[in-house]
């Protein structure tokens, strides 16, 4: 059994050939000089549980849901596969593209740290930060430089402070943007947002990595980073669901496109990066499909499951709730 904990991408072991397609669209990652070879896909049919991200590989640029993968994923439900949503989003948008692309039955939100049952928009599962902890981390920051800015998601809301974002989103209303002595009220802290101007997520992440303790660093896909409790990963996330689904390690697939899907690509052999995802993900994955926008996750989709439905889920997750 392969723990659900972050770490290095997992041994490419070999995989069961019986059964195999030759598909082209389907690339070994880490070829390195962009010659990657065709693979022979592995039979698919025993997957139960399908982990996708959604920014940069389900969604397009516009947060989107893709057609071709929304439907693909449709397909794979009826077919009695669990889709799930594995993404740095908080519950509520995750909630809303979820239903709204028939993902499901539960999102991993959070970067791992939320479990969300979509049905009822309960909480399964959930790794906070401490209030005195989350508030030690910024005060330290903040001695040692003033430009950081922060931002706060508690498993009730998202709260940045003034100057956190350069323009603040229309997604955000004006409750949401706050004075930084507010942040410090919050308390169920699922991930403290730390950003300063002018530095990307990598090289913010390297800064941080020595400053906040023992918290978990993860990078953003753009110019920030993301601190979670200790042990949370998009990794420790997918193997919750799939207790809670009553799935094993063998049954499981993820599609991913960045840095934080690292971690679940390490807890199961049948990794996927889609064709636009960062170079460490394309390494790390032991495929390489379509680009987001191609409809990768739907090429992937479209090949899982028998016909089969699954046995209910709540029955295995009550353990959560």
């Amino acid at each position: 059994m392969v723990p659900w904990t972050q770490g290095a991408a997992a041994e490419r072991a070999g995989l069961p050939g019986d059964g195999g397609v030759s598909v082209g669209r389907f690339f070994e990652g880490g070829a390195g000089d962009g010659e990657a070879s065709v693979l022979t896909l592995p039979d698919l049919s025993g997957i139960r549980l399908l982990a996708t991200d959604l920014d940069g590989t389900f969604l397009d640029a516009a947060g989107v849901p893709v057609r071709r993968s929304a439907t693909a994923a449709r397909a794979a439900r009826e077919r009695g596969v669990h889709v799930v949503a594995a993404t740095a989003r908080g519950q509520r948008s995750t909630r809303a593209i979820s239903l709204a692309s028939g993902l499901g039955p539960l999102a991993v939100c959070a970067n791992g740290a939320v479990g969300l049952d979509l049905a009822t928009g309960g909480l399964l599962w959930t790794r906070t930060i401490a209030q005195e902890r989350f508030i030690d981390i910024v005060e330290t920051l903040t001695t040692r430089d003033r430009g950081f800015k922060f931002a706060v998601e508690t498993v009730a809301e998202f709260v940045a402070e003034a100057g956190f974002f350069p323009r603040v989103p229309e997604v955000l209303d004006a409750t949401q943007v706050i004075q930084r002595k507010a942040l410090f009220d919050r308390d169920q802290v699922v991930k403290l947002v730390v950003r300063y101007p002018g530095m990307g997520s990598a090289e913010l992440a390297a800064m941080l990595g020595g400053l906040v303790g023992g918290e978990q660093v993860i990078p953003g896909s753009i110019d920030w980073v993301e601190v979670v409790a200790r042990g949370v990963s998009k990794g420790l996330g997918v193997g919750m669901a799939a207790d809670a689904l009553g799935v094993g390690t063998e049954q499981v697939a993820v599609v991913g496109d960045h840095l934080n899907d690292l971690p679940m690509f390490a807890v199961t052999k049948y990794s996927f990066a889609v064709g636009n995802g960062h170079a460490k993900a394309l390494e790390m994955a032991r495929w390489v499909v379509g680009s987001n926008v191609e409809g990768g996750v739907g090429e992937v989709a479209d090949r899982l499951g028998p016909s089969s439905a699954i046995p209910g889920w709540r029955e295995g997750s009550r353990r959560f709730l």
